[in-house]
């Protein structure tokens, strides 16, 4: 079971909103309501990790999070709002069970929900991952959610400095990308299923550990091509 909170507004405390994006000054609320809803956030990261501490102090060890909303970016002599789709996934992997080994959640975990959910958009196979960055996130472990070479967001694991700064006592995957990108240029169509016999035989191949799995896949997608 998961305890959720969250704040009802967009504003939040400096100090968490700096850990998640120093990079980028956010708006600052004229007459606050408090001294922790004083900026505007540039983010749903700061709320998402709120929560998850919130549910950690009241000793829930398997938490999944996502959230809808806007971040406010100055830009010029404006401010930008973006409507973004957040997430945030904390602890085991799967729910106690004897069927299966208890292991901690892992970024792939995080990356398979994102595919599955622009599949269920109509547009499975054409988003992409590449090794991305990001100041908040673990540098080893940060993967730039693109669909036709633009990029949509990012993916990764929380960097395990902040991760103590905040008393977190286990790792959190993070991820955000423009909530627009889900949008309905195709609707699903149902497809026949096909009438021939299913394929048994099962390949494994080996190759570096330090060849990206993206690559891996462009390259079974061209097989008249030479990969190296």
């Amino acid at each position: 079971m998961t305890t959720r909170k969250s704040s009802p507004t967009a504003s939040f405390d400096p100090k968490i909103q700096n850990l998640t994006d120093p990079e980028i000054p956010p708006l600052a609320l004229a007459n606050p309501i408090s001294a922790d809803m004083a900026v505007m956030r540039t983010s749903l990261w700061p709320g998402l990790l709120q929560t998850i501490l919130y549910n950690q102090n009241r000793q829930q060890t398997r938490v999944r999070l996502f959230e809808i909303g806007r971040s406010f970016l100055p830009r010029d002599q404006d401010v930008v709002q973006e409507h973004m789709l957040g997430g945030a996934v904390y602890g085991d992997a799967v729910a106690e069970q004897w069927g299966a080994a208890r292991r901690a959640v892992d970024l792939y975990d995080a990356k398979a929900d994102i595919e599955a959910l622009f599949a269920l958009a109509g547009k499975g196979g054409e988003v992409l991952f590449r090794p991305g960055k990001h100041p908040a996130l673990h540098p080893g472990q940060t993967a730039e959610i693109q669909y036709h070479g633009q990029p949509l967001g990012l993916l990764g694991l929380l960097h395990p400095a902040i991760q103590a700064q905040l008393g977190l006592s286990q790792p959190v995957v993070l991820y955000e990308f423009r909530l627009s990108s889900l949008g309905g240029e195709r609707i699903p169509i149902f497809k026949e299923f096909s009438r021939f016999p299913s394929i048994r035989r099962d390949l494994a191949i080996m190759v570096n550990e330090a060849i990206p799995a993206q690559s891996v896949l462009d390259c079974v997608q061209k097989p008249r091509e030479v990969c190296s």
